[in-house]
């Protein structure tokens, strides 16, 4: 993993803490995250109180493409978001041309979303269906 890759998954991590993400260490441990250090080191909720690298974790994310047409009524009732649109080309055009972009990005956290493309990139595994339950 490279340093780049490492601080794009840190900084990706930090703000999902609040939302229970789920993370995959040491290939087959499903345990929820508690917290990321800038050391590198990330703390689970597994009773062993073990530090474990950024390189051995993989979040738990689910693919765009996967939002529920509830959750697209919803986006589109919030934020303005079309069928029309592409939800890549709605993301940056909301993170870059409106004032409440901070709101987004917290919902798109908060629905374990990869809006950052860390599951194509090896950084998170999808997270399999009905792992998230909202």
């Amino acid at each position: 993993m490279t340093q780049k890759e490492k601080q794009l998954l840190l900084k990706d991590l930090s703000c999902r803490i609040p939302y229970g993400v789920i993370v995959n260490v040491d290939e087959n441990h499903k345990v929820m995250m508690e917290s990321v250090n800038w050391y590198e080191e990330v703390s689970v909720d597994d009773g062993s109180n073990d530090l474990y690298t950024i390189s051995q974790v993989r979040p738990y994310l689910r693919p765009l493409s996967s939002m529920t047409p509830e959750e697209k009524k919803y986006i589109k009732y919030k934020w303005g978001y079309s069928e029309w649109d592409t939800l890549n080309d709605f993301i940056n055009y909301t993170l870059i041309d409106t004032c409440d972009a901070e709101s987004f990005i917290d919902w798109l956290n908060s629905r374990h979303f990869d809006y950052r493309g860390l599951i194509e990139k090896g950084l998170a595994v999808e997270a399999p269906e009905g792992m998230y339950n909202f």
